[in-house]
């Protein structure tokens, strides 16, 4: 039987009486053997001694009863002189082993200090009783814990009876266990709220913040003090949206159930819009008044991937099905056609449900064994382009080309072809190609003829020349002025024809030479043009200048010589009268190109004429004026276009002309 400290309290009162009647029975019985006192006297006195001896048996059986360990001990000596059944079985002692020894021996190491520090305060002061915590020994030595009920009883002279120390020790063992292991319950449950990823929250039943974990304030941006308190309705972006809830998950929870849903809630530092899992119940169904238990799973990074992926699906079935390519997407195991769109559909001839029933061997012409290999290629990666010959519902073949590459569609790999209809293109291809065949045919025979043209043009043109010269000899002195004249008249136009036959021959050979382009310094180059221009800059005291360092391109050497002769002669040719030739050469870098420019102080060339000048044959001036035959910076142009690059002119009226190539780095890009 276990007593609370009141209700033992309370039987320790009525005990104490007992023991002081039971004293003073035995007073008088001694008194009345010595005195002989009257008999009536007598029998009374030894009734009210049965009665008390039979009171505090009935008390000693009570303490007994109890659990908890009932000790009495004198105040000056500390004697044990009562304990309870409950004090032997709690120390492991027999009752009459405790009684006359001191408190010590019940008491732990530190154990005698706390009594006297609880203890005495009670003789000296008003109070007679306290509850405090100590620690008691066992007979074996272990030591556990006990809550003592200490009360002082003062000595009472008349009754016999010296100050004394009524204890009452409870072990508490099991509760200090249980308390431990319900702070090591707090303390784990502390640890998951503080490291658990997702936000915890308990809300009181007028629905306001309770505790918040830090997931939580990470969630919806705040501290725990800007948390609590708040109204869960200012987490929510829509007021609507917590409305809905409250409807909706009230009667759930409020029934020991469990209300889970999405809802769109905002971060509360910044306003920013997110989504939340929350899940809800009461902390206690058993106690709605303890509030509801939420969990908030920030789910914005999943939300906004799966709405990224409906606008890829979205995106993906619009472009398979409204654009006008033809597209398949196949089955790589067994070549089947699982899906193809309307364009598919108008080209084969097909319904859509017919070529869903179809392989992809059904349409190509192709052996199964080539169609299966082309398969294993793009599921591997290898190729991604075919050429093929497929067959329509209407038994044409068509020659298409096949882009391939493979998909992944809820874990299942597929193949997704585009389709182009290359029939018309092949032919123009094989024709193109015949044609070039024969312009290229056509070519060598006009470039045979050119050469074989150009001497025969040429030897009439030397025989001319030979003849009006010995008529020149022979007749002397006998021409008059008008005949010599008509002699350098004729003379003039065999020479010039001559040279404009030379200039052709000039422009047909640029680009015709058998040996590949190479490695040309540009110095060299200057090097190889200066000797042939040396005479024309001495004669009209002109200046031609170029860097020192000028770099290496690839290219033709003679061609680059002639185009440099050209340009520097063509700046020699239109040059001011009025002061001295001044020609000079630069050279930079332009991305993957060197410009090169060729600039002069002539007399310049309209912006209209520009484009005009590097045409065949194209002349600004009159013969009389200035001597050429317009061949010369067509000729520049077509050394440049064939070396792969670009040449054009910069110019004003009156103050000189720029001449600017380029010429790529690494030679003419294919």
């Amino acid at each position: 039987m276990s007593l609370s400290p009141t209700d033992l309290v309370g039987v320790l009162s009525a005990g104490l009486i007992g023991a002081s009647l039971g004293a003073g029975a035995w007073s008088l019985l001694r008194r009345l053997g010595r005195a002989r006192v009257r008999a009536a006297r007598l029998e009374a006195e030894l009734s009210l001694a049965r009665d008390s001896l039979l009171g505090l048996s009935h008390f000693k059986t009570v303490l007994d009863r109890t659990l908890d360990a009932l000790y009495i001990f004198t105040a000056d000596r500390l004697e044990l002189v009562y304990a309870n059944q409950g004090c032997a079985e709690q120390l492991g002692y027999r009752v009459e082993d405790l009684l006359g020894r001191h408190l010590r021996v019940i008491k732990a190491e530190g154990g005698e200090e706390a009594f006297r520090r609880h203890g005495e305060p009670l003789i000296r002061g008003p109070r007679r009783a306290v509850t405090y915590e100590s620690v008691h020994c066992r007979k074996d030595g272990s030591a556990f814990p006990v809550e003592i009920f200490l009360q002082y009883q003062a000595a009472d002279p008349e009754a016999g009876q010296t100050a004394r120390f009524v204890a009452i020790a409870r072990d508490i063992s099991a509760r200090r266990s249980a308390e431990a292991a319900l702070r090591n319950a707090n303390a784990q449950m502390e640890a998951i709220l503080a490291n658990i990823p997702v936000g915890i929250s308990i809300v009181s039943p007028e629905r306001r913040q309770l505790r918040v974990n830090q997931a939580f304030c990470k969630i919806y941006g705040g501290s725990e003090a800007e948390m609590l308190g708040r109204s869960t309705e200012d987490f929510y972006s829509d007021p609507r949206d917590f409305e809905q809830l409250s409807r909706a998950a009230l009667p759930v929870v409020r029934q020991g159930q469990t209300f889970a849903a999405d809802y769109h809630m905002r971060r509360l530092s910044d306003n920013h819009d997110l989504w939340c899992h929350l899940t809800g119940r009461l902390v206690d169904p058993a106690e709605p008044s303890l509030g509801f238990i939420w969990v908030h799973d920030d789910i914005t990074e999943r939300r906004q991937n799966e709405q990224a992926l409906r606008d890829r699906q979205e995106l993906f079935e619009q472009l398979f099905r409204s654009n006008s390519a033809i597209k398949f997407l196949i089955d790589p195991t067994d070549g089947r056609i699982v899906d193809a769109n309307p364009p598919a559909a108008r080209f084969y001839g097909y319904s859509l449900d017919q070529l869903r029933a179809m392989r992809i061997s059904d349409i190509n012409v192709q052996a199964p064994e080539e169609v299966k290999s082309a398969i294993e290629e793009i599921r591997s990666g290898q190729c991604q382009q075919f050429q093929f010959r497929h067959r329509l519902a209407s038994g044409e073949i068509r020659e298409v080309e096949v882009y391939a590459s493979p998909v992944t569609v809820q874990g299942r790999m597929f193949v997704f072809s585009i389709v182009h209809d290359v029939t018309e293109r092949i032919r123009s291809e094989a024709a193109l190609v015949r044609r070039t065949t024969e312009l290229q045919s056509s070519n060598a025979d006009l470039e045979a003829f050119a050469y074989v043209a150009s001497h025969d043009l040429r030897q009439p043109l030397r025989m001319v020349n030979s003849y009006l010269t010995l008529l020149e000899r022979r007749l002397g002195d006998g021409l008059d002025n008008e005949g010599r004249e008509f002699l350098s008249i004729a003379r003039n136009g065999a020479q010039r024809m001559d040279r404009l036959i030379l200039d052709l021959l000039d422009y047909a050979r640029v680009g015709r030479r058998d040996h590949p382009l190479v490695a040309v310094p540009l110095k060299a180059v200057m090097e190889d043009a200066l000797p042939s221009l040396q005479g024309s800059i001495e004669e009209l005291g002109a200046s031609l200048t170029w860097p020192d360092h000028l770099p290496t391109v690839v290219g033709d050497q003679q061609e680059l010589v002639r185009l440099i002769q050209n340009l520097v002669d063509n700046a020699l040719k239109y040059r001011d009268p009025t002061r001295n030739p001044q020609v000079s050469i630069s050279c930079a870098r332009q991305d993957e190109d060197w410009l090169i420019t060729v600039a002069d102080n002539g007399i310049g060339i309209e912006k209209d004429y520009f484009d005009r000048i590097f045409g065949l044959f194209q002349r600004l001036h009159a013969q009389d004026e200035y001597d050429g035959t317009g061949v010369g910076l067509a000729v520049c142009k077509k050394i440049v276009e064939h070396h792969g690059g670009h040449i054009w002119v910069e110019s004003l009226p009156g103050q000189g002309s720029r001449f600017l190539f380029t010429l790529p780095i690494n030679g003419p890009r294919t």
